[in-house]
C-alpha cells in the first residue's frame, strides 16, 4: 500500500472536516434500566488456566485477541503469555523489559517497550525484526497496528495527550514518521472490532482508523449531561457500544445500543452477577481474572473449578 509523507496531514484535515454529531447519552435513564444477565449475555463457559509454575498474572491482565489465540500480559510486565480460546497454554513471549503495549493483527504481535517495537510472527512466535520510534520525547503509552504497513499509537508529553500515525514500508526496516497531531489534555487507548481499529478517549468521544481507505473520523462524540464520567476501556460490536467508565466513584459498564432502541448503566446485573469488560472478538468477551473471583460473575454452585486452580478464563457469548 503505498502512501506519502501528505497523508497524515490530508487525515487531520478529515478529522476537522468529518461530522461531528454529538450523540446524548442519559446516564441517569441507563442506570434506572434494569439488566438480566440474559440482557448482557447468551452463556458464560468458564476455563481454568495451567500455567507454567513461574508464571503469575495480575489481578487484571491486559487482554488482545485474534480469532484463535489470546494474549495476556504476566505479572511481571515483560511477558506476554499466549493461549488459545480454550483456555490452553501456548506458549510465552518475553521481552526483558517492561511492555508498555502490545497489538495482535494479521500474523504479527506488535509488542513496544519504551520507544522501541518488537514484532513477533504468529507462526513460530519468533523475533522477526526490531525497531525505534522517534518519539520527539512522546512518552508512548498504547500502540495499535491498523494493518500490514502502519502502527496507530498514543502518548503524553508535558500534560499533553498526543496520537499518531506511523508508516513504515515493508521491503526494509525503516520507520517513516510522520507528524504526530494531538488531542490537548486527554488520554485514552485503542480497541479493535473485527478489522477497523478504534481510539477512544476518557471522554467517551472515539475516533476510527480505517485502514484500507487511510481515512479517520469521528463516529461517536457522546453528551453525558451534566455527568463527566471517566472512560477507562471500551468495546464494540456489530450492534452494541461497550464502555467501562468511572462515575460518582464507582466501577460502572456502559451498554450503548447503536441503534438508539435501550442504553444501559450497570454496577452489577439485577441478579447480582458483575459483566467484566475484557476483549472482544468475533462476538465473544473475553476475560481473565484469579480464580478467587468466580462467584462475582457466575452463579454459585454453577462452576466446580480444580483445587489447584488460580486463575480462570471467562468467555462471554454475546
Amino acid at each position: 500500500m503505498k502512501r506519502t509523507i501528505t497523508i497524515l496531514s490530508s487525515l487531520l484535515l478529515l478529522i476537522a472536516c468529518a461530522p461531528n454529531d454529538v450523540t446524548k447519552v442519559n446516564l441517569n435513564k441507563a442506570f434506572r434500566q434494569k439488566t438480566a444477565a440474559k440482557d448482557l449475555f447468551a452463556r458464560v463457559d468458564v476455563f481454568p488456566l495451567y500455567l507454567p509454575a513461574s508464571v503469575a498474572l495480575p489481578e487484571a491482565p491486559r487482554l488482545d485477541a485474534t480469532d484463535s489465540l489470546l494474549f495476556l500480559t504476566d505479572a511481571s510486565g515483560e511477558q506476554i503469555v499466549v493461549l488459545d480460546t480454550d483456555g490452553s497454554f501456548v506458549t510465552l513471549v518475553g521481552t526483558g523489559e517492561p511492555i508498555s503495549a502490545f497489538s495482535a493483527c494479521g500474523n504479527m504481535l506488535d509488542v513496544l517497550c519504551g520507544s522501541e517495537v518488537k514484532e513477533y510472527s504468529l507462526q513460530d512466535f519468533s523475533l522477526t525484526r526490531t525497531f525505534s520510534l522517534p518519539t520527539d520525547g512522546v512518552t508512548l503509552t498504547g500502540m495499535q497496528r491498523v494493518d500490514e504497513d502502519a502502527l496507530w499509537l498514543c502518548g503524553n508529553k508535558e500534560g499533553k495527550a498526543y496520537d499518531g500515525v506511523y508508516f513504515f514500508p515493508r521491503d526494509h526496516f525503516s520507520l517513516t514518521r510522520d507528524n504526530i497531531f494531538h488531542t490537548p489534555d486527554q488520554s485514552g487507548d485503542f480497541f479493535r472490532c473485527n478489522d477497523t481499529t478504534f481510539f477512544f478517549l476518557t471522554t467517551g468521544r472515539i475516533f476510527v482508523y480505517d485502514a484500507p481507505s487511510d481515512f479517520v473520523f469521528v463516529p461517536f462524540t457522546p453528551d453525558f449531561g451534566k455527568h463527566e464520567p471517566e472512560v477507562t476501556a471500551a468495546q464494540m460490536t456489530t450492534g452494541h457500544l461497550y464502555m467501562q467508565m468511572r462515575l460518582r466513584e464507582q466501577d460502572l459498564l456502559l451498554v450503548y445500543d447503536r441503534s438508539g432502541k435501550q442504553n444501559r448503566l450497570l454496577r452489577m446485573t439485577s441478579e447480582g452477577l458483575v459483566f467484566p469488560l475484557g476483549v472482544i472478538r468475533g462476538g465473544v468477551n473475553y476475560y481473565c481474572c484469579p480464580a478467587r473471583r468466580l462467584e462475582e460473575y457466575v452463579f454459585p454452585g454453577t462452576v466446580t473449578l480444580p483445587k489447584d486452580t488460580d486463575y480462570i478464563l471467562l468467555r462471554y457469548t454475546l
